[in-house]
């Protein structure tokens, strides 16, 4: 099985070089990437046959008739060759895909509102929050406000029962004095 279109047979390692040439990129964004060696020991690799060479779907999609050199040589593909494309896709799409694409469309659209609207709600939740921790702040502060002065009041209390026993001892010895007089 060869990959490349060549006039002549290609050896799997000298298509595998080739890939390799058409993988590199070309952009000027990597102009300034020091080159990476993939395969420092590429002389001593073993001989790949097609064999060897799995065909999974995605390797398939990547052959080179399927890929037009704008999406080998550059990331980046242009808006006009995307609007070919597309409307390519869309010619060739069976009915099926059509209303699979339409359902996903609707899910995607119904997720999107679902998003806003639990934003929406999160960020009323945020505002109530934020009213009730203001209104709870201000209460706190009073709170304390009326402990500062409880206590006050209970030191000035406790000081007046203080002096209150002393005159009643005093008063008492007085009181005693005046007895054994």
């Amino acid at each position: 099985m060869c990959f490349l279109k060549t006039d002549k047979q290609v050896s799997p390692t000298d298509q595998f070089d080739q890939w390799l040439e058409l993988l590199k990129p070309t952009d000027t964004l990597f102009a300034t990437e020091a080159p990476v060696e993939l395969f420092p020991d590429l002389d001593t690799m073993p001989e790949i046959t097609s064999f060897d060479i799995p065909q999974t779907m995605n390797e398939q999609l990547m052959t080179p008739e399927t890929l037009s050199p704008s999406t080998v040589s550059s990331p980046i593909m242009s808006q006009s060759v995307e609007k070919t494309q597309r409307k390519r896709k869309q010619e060739d799409v069976s009915p099926e895909l059509l209303l699979k694409r339409q359902r996903n469309n609707e899910a995607a659209r119904k997720s999107r509102e679902r998003r806003l609207q639990k934003i929406d709600d999160l960020s009323h939740q945020v505002g109530e929050l934020t009213a009730q921790n203001t209104q709870l702040t201000m209460k706190m502060a009073v709170l304390e406000a009326e402990r500062t002065l409880m206590l006050e009041r209970e030191k000035n209390l406790h000081k007046r029962i203080l002096e209150l026993e002393n005159q009643l001892g005093e008063s008492h010895k007085a009181l005693l004095a005046v007895g054994q007089l």
